[in-house]
């Protein structure tokens, strides 16, 4: 599994973005595939799946949240 952090979610669009920390890249997942209420600067692990043309993050773990997440710390 990868791990990274949310960048980038838009609910009303139905996608976000994570970024992978080995690479730094930018990874799209729909958000239909994430935990609820997943936010930009949590910490998730997920699976990559390679496809033509490029990537999707699946299968999100939730392994850190920041304080600036509704004042809770993991």
């Amino acid at each position: 599994m990868a791990t990274g952090r949310i960048s980038e979610v838009n609910n009303e669009k139905g996608y976000g973005f994570v970024q992978e920390d080995q690479t730094g890249k930018m990874i799209r997942f729909n958000t239909d595939d994430v935990p609820e209420g997943l936010k930009p600067d949590v910490r998730v692990k997920f699976n990559v799946i390679d496809l033509d043309p490029g990537n999707i993050a699946v299968n999100f773990l939730i392994i850190e949240v920041s304080e600036n997440q509704d004042g809770f710390a993991a």
